[in-house]
């Protein structure tokens, strides 16, 4: 069953709540979005053992991963724009299918798994955003996916 939700969500953090309006596409028997992880997907760093590059060009942003097992006993090098999964709410990078992230954030890095890019916030400042993208990407056949 697939429901198109759109929501008045308040993420809770250890240091404050952020008030979000975000558009979810689809969820499938879930009762609320994930928005730090996803419990079908990720762990895409135990299976792509290559290292990783960046790339970020105006508000394009590919996240290649070397070394991805693609299930025949080879490897395979793999590509995905970060926009179909990661949106920045209020400076906070957060899991949502097409969110767009790089229209609003500049100087995406990763270091380990970690995403990290300075985000508009809303308010007219930026603020440093980050993300897990172990907790939201995985290695489907050789194929990065969110």
């Amino acid at each position: 069953m697939k429901l198109s939700v759109f929501a008045n969500l308040f993420v809770a953090s250890a240091a404050t709540a952020i008030p979000a309006e975000i558009l979810v596409g689809s969820l499938e028997a879930r009762s609320s979005p994930i928005l730090h992880g996803r419990a079908d997907c990720g762990g895409y760093a135990s299976t792509c053992t290559g290292g990783y590059l960046i790339v970020q060009s105006g508000s394009e942003v590919d996240f290649t991963a070397y070394k991805c097992g693609n299930g025949k006993g080879g490897y395979d090098d793999s590509t995905i724009n970060l926009n179909t999964c990661i949106a920045n709410v209020g400076g906070n990078l957060v899991f949502t299918k097409n969110g767009d992230y790089g229209s609003s954030c500049s100087g995406s890095t990763v270091s380990g798994t970690t995403l990290t890019a300075n985000c508009g916030n809303g308010k007219g400042g930026y603020v440093s955003g980050s993300i897990d993208l172990n907790s939201i990407l995985c290695n489907q056949g050789g194929n990065l996916r969110c």
